[in-house]
């Protein structure tokens, strides 16, 4: 559906304007931001809805995010940490 919300999860720390510039690329876009400080963390803070998660950890498990369409590291070199996931359902 073209106008159905896209969940965002940003578990990184954007500033007001950022997050507003992110929100100004289309109304659609339902962004939350909820720090996570380490991998456990951010496991508790994903739920099924979120499409797009920025971060600075990967998951441990996808399989709490069915519906994960975009995948956003804070870094490059984390080859080794997504080769761990199972992307295959």
């Amino acid at each position: 559906n073209s106008s159905a919300p896209i969940h965002v999860l940003s578990a990184r720390s954007f500033t007001p304007e950022q997050l507003n510039r992110f929100r100004a690329v289309s109304p659609r876009l339902v962004i939350t931001q909820r720090m996570a400080r380490s991998r456990a963390e951010l496991m508790t803070l994903i739920s099924p809805e979120v499409e797009v998660l920025l971060s600075s950890f990967t998951p441990d498990l996808l399989a709490p995010l069915p519906n994960l369409r975009w995948l956003q590291l804070r870094s490059a070199g984390n080859r080794l940490n997504i080769g761990a996931l199972n992307f295959i359902a």
